[in-house]
């Protein structure tokens, strides 16, 4: 196994996962559904909807990939992103005609499928806008070091173990950057709860660096500069790490871990937990309410005051024109020279 395996596993889920978006050939899938509605139109909802009943089918003839859990997961993921464009780039097409349309499509898929395989629960509403992204770069990260063979396997060998440290930077810094751009109002506590090899008790091993070992008598390598990480991480997701300094060596740019993985990966999960902790608070406690019982009674103060300072700006102008007649002899009247 080589350093480009992390590089052939990466593309190999891309290959799989675009293979949900190939036109549908098959007679039999190709126009089973077509929706049609005044002045709406659904050409890539019924694209959708072919795609997704063939689709099914796909899904069931991966087991050999990866296990049909995460195939449902890819499954959904994609039909979240088929959501998002439909809306977007179809007229009159919104989320309620979309969910209503593709549920008629489950309805149909389990009808004929039966028990060939096993059921995938397709739920478009499972996640919140855009989280199919970073649910599925998460996703990436667990199959790729799960066949890699774990933590503990990929330690022994220092190439792949440092291709392996790059993969999981870079897809730190996408999840990241999704983060800080998403509508954080959509976001829900469990959009990040992952079932199987990802779940919520796993999050802190699958985002955390792996230590490689010192291999320099075998691979005939100078020592690597080697970070000490002490990570531990909370029920909320928050990450609280402990770095000793690199010892500076000089060593190959392909075989050195570079600082700012560090960075990142703090400023990720720090973020990540901060907010989770946020939204559960906000929604799951008193605090929402009575937080928006302040907003409230703040702008009732607010609104009761400017009315009282209009009012009393009103009687002081009104008693200043009362209280000086000398401002009256300046108003002369006006008589035309026509007349």
């Amino acid at each position: 196994m080589t350093k480009e395996e992390v590089e052939k596993l990466e593309n190999r889920l891309d290959e799989f996962y675009e293979k949900f978006n190939k036109n549908v050939i098959e007679e039999e899938f190709k126009s089973r559904h077509q929706f049609t509605k005044p002045n709406i139109n659904t050409t890539l909802l019924n694209s959708t909807a072919n795609k997704l009943f063939r689709n099914y089918s796909y899904y069931n003839k991966n087991s050999n990939f990866a296990n049909n859990e995460m195939c449902c997961r890819y499954l959904n993921y994609w039909l979240n992103e088929q959501k998002i464009r439909c809306i977007s780039t179809s007229d009159n097409v919104d989320s309620n005609y979309f969910y209503d349309k593709i549920q008629y499509v489950c309805s149909d898929i389990y009808e004929y499928y039966g028990n060939t395989g096993k059921k995938c629960d397709i739920n478009i509403k499972k996640y919140s806008e855009y989280v199919w992204k970073i649910r599925r770069k998460i996703d990436d990260l667990c199959y790729i070091k799960e066949q890699l063979g774990g933590s503990a396997k990929i330690s022994k060998n220092r190439k792949i173990c440092s291709s392996f440290n790059k993969y999981l930077c870079k897809t730190l810094k996408y999840i990241f950057n999704e983060i800080t751009s998403t509508n954080r109002e959509t976001l829900e506590p469990n959009d990040f709860k992952i079932e199987g090899a990802c779940s919520e008790n796993n999050l802190g091993d699958i985002l955390t660096e792996v230590e490689c070992a010192n291999d320099s008598e075998s691979d005939n390598v100078p020592k690597e500069c080697k970070p000490q990480q002490e990570a531990s991480l909370t029920a909320d997701h928050e990450a609280h790490t402990i770095y000793k300094e690199c010892e500076k060596i000089d060593c190959d740019e392909n075989e050195c871990t570079c600082r700012s993985f560090h960075i990142v990966l703090t400023m990720f999960l720090t973020v990540l937990g901060s907010f989770l902790l946020c939204v559960f608070l906000y929604t799951f406690t008193p605090f929402g309410s009575l937080l928006n019982k302040l907003k409230m009674r703040k702008s009732k103060i607010r609104h009761e005051v400017d009315e009282e300072q209009t009012q009393v700006l009103s009687e002081h102008t009104s008693d200043y024109d009362y209280k000086n007649p000398l401002n009256m002899q300046y108003l002369m009247p006006y008589n035309s020279l026509r007349e």
